[in-house]
């Protein structure tokens, strides 16, 4: 079980690494963790890749922890945070 404080860490860094890797300039605080990344932020495919996987980098999560199915199901923000903090050590 993961402490808030660890949880908290993940979906701040996540916010940022967000923020960075969209084409247009959003205060990573006012990020909605459930609205679709694609959709409303405009994040290319391409960018969502490099988004999870400089994430992953941050917070040591090893990339071959996920699948094609993992991947497809990071809609959002919070399925991200939800998904990433399932392979925190």
């Amino acid at each position: 079980m993961q402490t808030d404080t660890v949880i908290t860490k993940l979906e701040t860094i996540a916010r940022q690494k967000l923020a960075a890797s969209l084409s247009t300039d959003i205060d990573a605080t006012q990020l909605d963790l459930k609205e679709n990344m694609s959709d409303i932020y405009g994040l290319t495919s391409l960018n969502k890749i490099l988004f999870i996987t400089s994430l992953c980098n941050e917070m040591n999560i090893d990339l071959s922890n996920f699948n094609e199915d993992d991947l497809g199901n990071m809609q959002t923000l919070g399925n991200v945070i939800d998904i990433l903090n399932k392979h925190i050590n």
